[in-house]
């Protein structure tokens, strides 16, 4: 397991997720932690079940903002043209589709 650095700047209605690095079929699980009230800036950590993370690739996600405190598991489905998520909640899982710009 190697950790993966993601910034997200928090925009009304949109989280725009900077990752360095994510191919189809990948998934990571993030966690947030707001680090800066007055800039809007959420500090997440990605967790891959990949070991060879390539770094430098850029890539912009713009999703629902996420709850704090809430694990949510990201993924890119092979048309490299959806994110999965799936939140934890006390009654299990919930999926939810979302667009994202490469």
């Amino acid at each position: 397991m190697r950790a993966l650095d993601i910034v997200l700047k928090y925009e009304p209605e949109i989280l725009e997720i900077i990752p360095q690095s994510l191919e189809a079929g990948q998934s990571f699980v993030i966690s947030l932690e707001k680090t800066d009230s007055s800039s809007g800036i959420y500090s997440f950590s990605a967790i891959s079940p990949e070991s060879d993370i390539k770094s430098g690739t850029i890539a912009l996600w713009k999703i629902r903002p996420l709850k704090s405190g809430v694990k949510t598991v990201l993924s890119l489905n092979e048309a490299l043209s959806e994110i999965y998520t799936s939140e934890e909640s006390s009654l299990g899982f919930s999926a939810a589709d979302l667009e994202i710009n490469l």
